[in-house]
């Protein structure tokens, strides 16, 4: 009997592996354990037909756990990788609770030892291959486990809800009440609510809110974990669970809806341990489990404005805070102008005032007022460090020119401006505003277990600066005035979801607002549309909706980063260039560019982006080939 298995590795496709056991013993969503090349890894059985009648390997093992993936998680799971292009393997182990995960926790009973229970790594892959030549044997994770013929844990986690289900798009800067009501409605029909958050800190939130919720992430001790995995995989109870990715994949059987808070929050952005986006992976859940779908945020999101007529959006929003966007002038070095009034102004009238930036400590770069743009590097696009001379140097590949005074696209002269930062605002506002009450806030100063006295701090204040961390549920409603300062040097404008992140970070500063507050913005680039259409809605979301159709951006197409490898220069500049010229259009190629023109342990890398759909990527054949690795960056 040959079945496909998918390697808890980083492989996309199935591999096909020989089985001498009974075949009604596998099913889809079983565990094994397989051998690759000289290793032993665990993997995933993902269909049991295969039609392949080469040679091959053996699995080693079954895993005659208590858990199997019905057909819909499994369903899901395959449309995410099918999207990232990763393995079905790998994101089904990030399912797992961490009592179920470790190969060296894994027993077996000996038949050659009368029976005697050992642990599987104890055997070389010869022993463990010899095991299975007779009869694939089962393993265990405790010792004291018997072997069960049938799963403990429903068979079909994600049991669907019945007839059509219509979405929703709560706008309010304040949800939890709206989010109350859902959870009852489910609890009291025996049904659990995911709520997917951004980070941590959100998750804590809700927990406070909204009472009797379970929150499921990174900061849980394992044995945590593993109670609250085996609570809802089980499907004993009905419950609500909060969290990020980690929460999202848990798979439980009883789910009744699918809440995703702040859901057009920039703060959702991949991490750097994971390439998923969690709020993508929210809308999959609850559309293959065909649940309610729920998004809360305090404005409307380009997928919710297109699909506008198949989601329900709610304006519960009291008052919509207008914006003042302010000019800052090219060239402008430090503070900008009437920045240090403006202070001094909101404090003369007692109000409690916030001031956002992005940086700690100054930051300069060069600015092109012909083509209204910062300058970055001509080599690889990355951020250039300037000094006062003009003398440059990238930070991303090392590029370096003095002198660097003029435009690289249109030769005019450029200007040194230098960002503002948290330090140099604090030695202006103590100097010309108030000498007490100014507190400064980064993410180093930003930790639960001392979140509320943080949050007396900030009331005892009269001033406080901060980075873009402050953005979050816990200092809703705590300010008179915010002041934002150069958005540009947070986002960079010329990436293709900047203006909607802009909106959304100004969005987002709406709730931190009092009833009646003022929201001021600072910037160079003050002409841009996303700060130019902040107090036009409806105009912000149909321009940017116009922009992502013309240049095939999400949610039209997906954009992929096709990075390719290799020791040799020549080489690698030679393939990238057979790679543009056979699929510039079928992948619709917009950017190429070289990684670094120094390689990094030996290794050069280029990059081809490429906006399309998962289905083009998988024609082209670029995914089964040697020193290619391809990455979805924008969804």
């Amino acid at each position: 009997m040959h079945v496909q298995v998918s390697p808890a590795l980083n492989i996309f496709e199935s591999l096909t592996y020989g089985f001498n056991g009974d075949p009604g013993s596998l099913k889809p969503g079983t565990r094994v354990v397989i051998p690759i090349g000289t290793r032993i890894v665990t993997g995933w059985v993902t269909r049991t037909d295969s039609q392949y009648k080469g040679r091959v390997k053996n699995i080693l093992a079954v895993v005659r756990d208590d858990f199997l993936p019905g057909s819909r998680f499994m369903e899901f799971i395959d449309t995410v990788c099918g999207t990232y292009f990763t393995s079905v393997g790998s994101l089904l182990d990030s399912s797992l609770p961490p009592n179920k995960k470790p190969m060296g926790s894994l027993y077996f009973r000996n038949n050659d030892k009368e029976g005697k229970i050992e642990k599987l790594n104890k055997y070389s892959l010869k022993e463990i291959g010899s095991f299975s030549k007779t009869g694939t044997p089962d393993c265990f994770y405790k010792p004291g486990d018997t072997l069960i013929d049938s799963p403990a844990f429903p068979m079909e986690p994600g049991t669907p809800g019945e007839g059509p289900v219509k979405n929703r798009f709560i706008l309010s800067y304040s949800r939890e009440s709206f989010y109350r009501e859902i959870i009852d409605d489910c609890l009291h029909r025996g049904r659990s609510v995911l709520i997917a958050v951004p980070d941590n800190l959100t998750a804590a939130n809700l927990r406070e809110k909204l009472g009797e919720v379970d929150v499921y992430n990174s900061e849980l001790k394992p044995k945590e974990r593993n109670a609250l995995w085996d609570k809802y995989a089980r499907g004993e109870t009905a419950g609500v669970v909060v969290g990020g990715l980690s929460a999202v994949l848990l798979p439980i059987p009883n789910l009744g809806a699918v809440i995703c808070e702040r859901a057009g929050s920039a703060a959702y952005k991949r991490s750097y341990f994971s390439r998923y986006h969690t709020h993508l992976l929210a809308r999959l859940r609850a559309r293959h489990f065909n649940v309610p779908l729920i998004e809360g945020f305090s404005t409307r999101t380009v997928q919710s404005f297109r699909d506008s007529s198949r989601v329900a959006i709610e304006d519960k929003r009291e008052e919509k805070i207008p914006v003042d966007v302010r000019m800052i002038k090219s060239g402008t070095r430090g503070l900008p102008e009437n920045f240090i009034e403006l202070l001094g102004a909101y404090f003369a009238e007692k109000k409690k005032i916030l001031v956002v930036l992005n940086r700690k400590e100054s930051f300069n770069f060069l600015f092109c007022m012909k083509c209204k743009k910062i300058l970055r590097c001509p080599k690889c696009d990355g951020l250039i460090d300037v000094d006062h001379e003009s003398n440059i140097k990238c930070i991303r590949c090392g590029f370096e020119k003095a002198n660097q005074d003029n435009c690289f696209k249109c030769g005019e002269a450029v200007s040194v401006v230098e960002d503002v930062s948290i330090a140099s605002v604090k030695k202006a506002v103590k100097g010309r505003v108030v000498e007490t009450g100014v507190m400064t806030l980064s993410s180093e100063g930003l930790k639960e277990d001392h979140l509320y006295s943080l949050m007396r701090r900030i009331e005892d204040s009269h001033i406080v600066i901060s980075t873009p961390v402050i953005v979050n549920p816990y200092f809703s409603r705590m300010f008179d005035a915010v002041v934002y300062v150069r958005p540009e040097s947070y986002f960079n404008i010329d990436q293709y979801d900047a203006a909607e992140k802009i909106f959304s970070l100004v969005a987002e500063l709406r709730e931190l607002l009092k009833p009646g507050g003022t929201l001021d913005i600072f910037s160079i680039f003050h002409f841009h549309y996303s700060l130019k259409l902040l107090n036009d809605e409806e105009g912000f979301f149909d321009r940017e909706l116009k922009y992502r159709e013309w240049f095939h951006l999400p949610p039209f197409a997906n954009v992929y980063h096709i990075e390719v490898k290799s020791k040799d220069l020549r080489k690698l500049g030679k393939e990238m260039r057979n790679i543009y010229q056979k699929f510039k259009e079928p992948l619709n190629i917009k950017r190429i560019y070289l990684g670094g023109r120094k390689a990094v342990r030996g290794v050069y890398k280029g990059v081809l982006e490429a906006h399309a759909q998962p289905e083009s990527i998988r024609e082209s054949g670029l995914l089964g080939k040697r020193d290619i690795f391809i990455d979805l960056v924008l969804i």
